[in-house]
């Protein structure tokens, strides 16, 4: 573009200081029409101005207009120079233009007209916000077209040939076929070298790197023959010798150019074959990786075609690889995960962004979860990366079943409701369509079946035996995973008897607290197509730890009930009640690294009440701070009544954070309840905390003791300010 503007700059000049040979660089040469010089004038400022405001929309739209209204005074040009019909612009530009012969130097050519037609098309499509590749190869064949023209015009001019560049017509100028010839040049290189026809010319193929040397030979070779033609007449006169000695200087220039290319391809070809190789060895060493490795990569199209799959673990792919590829995600995957996993790989598409996500197909019977990466390849192709993240799902899966049957052990009105509740958690995480808990009678060694789900079998009435899987589970006190042939081997070794429907895998777990046998919890299979492992036992066990504590916890409630361990003013724990229930907590905070938080509170100057307005009021003082409580701490706390105006609270599972924040909460509900107003007093209670460190545990009676000289301690600080409020 910069030669462009030079040559037009020059002509432009020339002819505005009457210099026409600044347009022409020799006399003899028709020189470049004004009308010619302006346009190409204009399609530099044009593309200039678009690659300095490239980012401004209005330039977009306002550079393409203006190139199209220079297509058309060229086409109205053309039209008049050939047909002499239409108005002549030119004549504006330059009235009276000198002659050159019998041609008029000011007027643009034909040929010129026919290069404009073929450059601002290309210049229009090369130049958009995004050219496709099909834009780019359009672009380089009007530029190829214009560059064989011009170099054809440049040519005739070398060699004195005028039909070469316009004959009778008006011929284009040689500034104007080098402005043309540079330009195109200009175009080919913005369209880049993979695009056709350059790619022909610029690959690393063979036929491109033969084309690469004998099109230059050939064009040497006519230059050559065009030089000796010319160059040569005063020394020879016979047109047989000039022939002669063209051809032996174009076979010297063949068996150069034959003999560097065999020299080059030879050393090619031995770098070929050191590459080969190598390859062989990286295909080699990957192939070993793609075997260790267990992740899916699998490259998809748009369409979410399956283009190749790594040779990776077979295990995790949904089918085999031979099946899966040439079809989409659609033929093989169920809906839903289809659609999750095409989404996927068109947003990495469409964005060129890493696209990360999680999904769950269900291989060999069971759910298999996967951590997935869509990286894009080309406009057309993502690659997916998925890895097994089963056991690391399974955990946390594992967590929240925990949590939900500790939930449920309090939220459950009743221990069958409990049962149920741990038999639907239990089945999101392994099949446990046939699922049973037995708890043992030492006193009868028999076992009773308080919760029973199973195909074929009913439910055992009353307490049984403690024989067949079950018993040998009490026996061992160990977990048991029994397919069909290990239960024929401990049949047969007269550890087990037959009991109910055999089934195809039978697993069973311990329930065991503080290391005594309380029962067993187990699931069956009747069918060929659900299978149990290790993994599944592993589990199984996990589970049976927390589910013994909860159901143990059930059945100390049940009892503390039963045994009418509650306080009958307030409707809390009495101490009894409490302590029996805060030890079996205490247990399991020990156990499973829990820390716990215990108040322990005073209703102040309950004496004073009692004293000024009488035992019944002070009965209401007590049952109100019971209400304030149970307003305050949670469903899964423990308040008691500990004995005449104190109460005791253990919360379990309490972090510092919120055991600082319960005691402005319990202060603000004793507010709360004094603004309510309708007695003569105000109730005031004093709280001491005391904490359950799990690496240093204490006893119950240490922790109630410790928070009793704390509350004390407030309490002597409250009176040291101020009389009770109210009295």
């Amino acid at each position: 573009m910069g030669i462009v503007l030079l040559f037009s700059l020059l002509a432009a000049t020339g002819w505005l200081v009457n210099r026409p040979i600044l347009a022409s660089f020799n006399p003899a040469y028709l020189p470049m029409a004004p009308g010619t010089a302006l346009i190409f004038l204009g399609l530099w400022c044009t593309w200039f101005v678009r690659r300095i405001f490239n980012a401004w929309n209005g330039m977009r739209i306002v550079i393409p207009v203006i190139q199209m209204g220079m297509m058309v005074i060229v086409l109205l040009l053309a039209f008049r120079a050939l047909t002499g019909l239409g108005p002549d612009l030119e004549k504006l530009i330059y009235p009276n233009p000198p002659l050159l012969g019998q041609i008029a130097t000011g007027r643009m050519s034909p040929l010129s007209a026919l290069g404009f037609l073929l450059t601002i098309p290309a210049l229009l499509l090369i130049t958009s916000r995004d050219p496709s590749q099909k834009a780019k190869t359009i672009t380089a064949s009007l530029a190829l077209v214009l560059f064989s023209l011009n170099g054809l015009f440049i040519l005739g001019y070398l060699y004195g040939a005028p039909l070469f560049y316009g004959g009778t017509t008006i011929p284009v100028s040689l500034t104007s076929a080098l402005s043309f010839w540079f330009l195109s040049l200009g175009l080919l290189e913005m369209t880049g070298p993979a695009t056709w026809p350059l790619n022909m010319y610029m690959a690393h193929s063979l036929r491109a790197r033969l084309m690469r040397a004998f099109i230059p030979a050939m064009v040497l070779i006519a230059l050559f023959q065009g030089l000796l033609s010319t160059a040569a007449d005063p020394w020879i006169n016979n047109p047989a010798l000039k022939v002669a000695i063209a051809a032996i200087v174009a076979g010297f220039i063949a068996v150069f150019i034959i003999s560097y290319m065999v020299k080059n391809l030879s050393a090619d070809f031995e770098r070929g074959k050191q590459a080969e190789e190598a390859l062989e060895k990286s295909e080699a060493e990957l192939r070993a990786l793609f075997a260790s490795m267990q992740d899916v990569v699998i490259v998809y199209d748009f369409d979410g075609r399956y283009i190749e799959i790594a040779p990776t673990n077979p295990a995790n792919l949904y089918r085999p690889p031979d099946e899966m590829l040439g079809r989409t995600v659609h033929d093989i995957l169920p809906k839903e995960q289809a659609d999750y996993n095409i989404a996927m790989v068109r947003e990495s598409i469409q964005t060129g962004k890493v696209v990360n996500g999680e999904y769950a197909l269900h291989l060999g019977g069971k759910e298999t979860w996967f951590a997935a990466s869509t990286s894009r390849l080309s406009e057309t192709t993502a690659i997916l990366v998925a890895h097994d993240i089963t056991n690391r799902k399974r955990f946390e899966l594992v967590q929240n079943a925990l949590f939900r049957i500790t939930q449920a052990s309090i939220t459950s009105e009743g221990i069958d409701e409990l049962y149920h509740s741990i038999h639907s958690i239990l089945g999101e995480l392994i099949p446990a369509e046939n699922f049973f808990i037995a708890l043992i009678d030492k006193v009868n060694s028999q076992i009773s079946f308080p919760y029973y789900v199973d195909q074929y079998d009913e439910s055992p009435d009353g307490s049984t035996p403690i024989q067949g899987l079950t018993g040998y589970v009490i026996r061992t006190g160990r977990p048991l995973l029994a397919n069909s042939e290990v239960f024929e081997r401990l049949v047969q070794q007269g550890e087990v008897d037959v009991v109910g429907t055999r089934g195809e895998d039978w697993m069973g777990a311990p329930l065991m607290v503080e290391g005594r046998i309380i029962g067993v919890m187990a699931v069956q299979s009747y069918s060929k197509e659900v299978h149990f492992n290790k993994g599944d036992l592993n589990l199984l066990e996990f589970v049976s730890t927390q589910v013994a504590q909860v159901i143990e916890r059930k059945r100390m409630e049940q009892e503390i009930l039963n045994l009418n361990l509650t306080d009958e003013l307030t409707g809390l724990y009495n101490r009894r009640g409490f302590m029996l229930l805060a030890e079996q907590e205490m247990k399991l905070a020990h156990r499973f690294k829990r820390s716990v938080s215990l108040f322990f509170c005073d209703l102040d100057d309950l004496k004073t009440i009692n004293d000024s307005f009488g035992h019944a009021e002070g009965d209401a003082a007590l049952k109100e701070a019971s209400e304030i409580i149970i307003e305050t701490f949670r469903e899964s706390d423990i308040p008691a009544r500990f004995g005449g105006d104190e109460f005791v609270i253990l919360a379990p599972d309490t972090s510092s954070d919120s055991a600082n924040i319960l005691p402005d909460r319990f202060h603000t509900t004793v507010e709360n309840h004094n603004l309510k107003g309708g007695r003569p007093y105000a109730l005031n209670l004093s709280v001491g905390i005391s904490r359950f460190n799990p690496e240093v545990p204490h006893t119950v009676d240490e922790l109630i003791s410790e928070a009793d000289k704390l509350m004390y301690l407030q309490k002597k600080e409250k009176k040291g300010k101020s009389t009770p409020a109210g009295i």
